[in-house]
C-alpha cells in the first residue's frame, strides 16, 4: 500500500512535487463545485426577492455531488502527489460513488424509474465495472489502453442516456450528448498520456482532469436544473410515482 508507483508520464521520480501540473490541474473540480453552488445560491436569492422563505443553496442530491467532487479533487490530488496505493484508493472512490450518485438521481427524476429499477441499474452499472477489470492486463496497460478501460461502462451508459435524453426530454436535450462528448475527449486524452511523453514530456493526463472539470460542471448543472425552488423548497420537477419520494425527503431535510 505504501510503495511508490509511476503510472503516468509527467512524473520523473517519486517525490512528492513531480507532477505539478496533474496535482494542480485537479482545481478543475473545485471550480466545478463552486460555479454549482454559486448558481444554485443565486436562484435562492432571487426566490428571498420574491417572498420566499430561506432554502439552502441546492437541493440535496445535488448538494451530494457537489461535496463528492471535492472529495474527487482531494483524492486525486492526494494521488498525484503521493503517488502510493493507498492514494490510488482514495483517487478511485470518489469517482466512483459521484458517478452511481449521479445515475441514481438521474435515472429517478429523468425517466422516473422506481427506487427498484433505479437500483437494478445502478447495480448492473458496478458489476460492469467489476467485468472491465477483468480485461487482459497487457491490453488496459500501459502500452494500450493506460487503465482507461475502467471507463468503458462510464462512455456507454452516457451514450444511451445522451441519445434516450434527445429522443425524450425537452430541457437540454443535447446536454447528456455534449457530456458524453467532453468525457469522450477526457479518456482519449488520458489514453495517450504515455504514448506521446518521448514529444511531450508533461503528458496529458492533466487535460483529462481539466475536461473531466468540465464534464463534472455539466453533469451537477443538469441534475440542478430538474429541480424548482418552490415556497416549500426545492422540488424535483418531473419524478411521478415512487419518485414523488425525491420531494419526501427533500422536505424532511429541512
Amino acid at each position: 500500500m505504501f510503495e511508490p508507483l509511476d503510472l503516468y508520464c509527467e512524473r520523473c521520480d517519486p517525490s512528492f512535487w513531480a507532477e505539478p501540473f496533474n496535482a494542480f490541474s485537479n482545481f478543475a473540480f473545485v471550480i466545478a463545485a463552486v460555479a454549482v453552488w454559486w448558481r444554485g445560491r443565486r436562484q435562492t436569492q432571487k426566490g428571498l426577492a420574491g417572498g420566499r422563505i430561506a432554502h439552502p443553496a441546492l437541493p440535496w442530491p445535488v448538494a451530494g455531488l457537489v461535496v463528492l467532487a471535492g472529495l474527487v479533487a482531494i483524492g486525486s490530488a492526494l494521488f498525484h502527489t503521493f503517488a502510493t496505493r493507498w492514494a490510488m484508493v482514495l483517487d478511485v472512490a470518489p469517482i466512483l460513488v459521484f458517478q452511481v450518485w449521479f445515475l441514481w438521481f438521474y435515472l429517478r427524476i429523468v425517466p422516473r424509474l422506481s427506487r427498484r429499477w433505479g437500483t437494478v441499474s445502478c447495480t448492473l452499472f458496478l458489476a460492469a465495472h467489476g467485468l472491465v477489470m477483468l480485461f487482459p492486463r497487457d491490453l488496459n496497460g500501459p502500452a494500450w489502453f493506460n487503465g482507461s478501460l475502467n471507463y468503458l461502462p462510464t462512455l456507454l451508459v452516457l451514450g444511451g442516456l445522451g441519445l434516450y435524453q434527445v429522443q425524450t426530454q425537452t430541457r437540454l436535450p443535447y446536454r447528456m450528448l455534449g457530456i458524453f462528448t467532453a468525457f469522450a475527449l477526457a479518456v482519449s486524452l488520458r489514453t495517450v498520456d504515455l504514448w506521446i511523453c518521448e514529444w511531450f514530456p508533461v503528458g496529458t493526463h492533466f487535460a483529462w482532469h481539466l475536461i473531466n472539470g468540465v464534464v463534472f460542471f455539466l453533469s451537477i448543472d443538469l441534475l440542478q436544473q430538474q429541480f424548482v425552488l418552490t415556497p416549500t423548497g426545492w422540488i424535483a420537477d418531473g419524478p411521478a410515482g415512487d419518485a414523488d419520494s425525491l420531494n419526501e425527503s427533500e422536505n424532511k431535510s429541512r
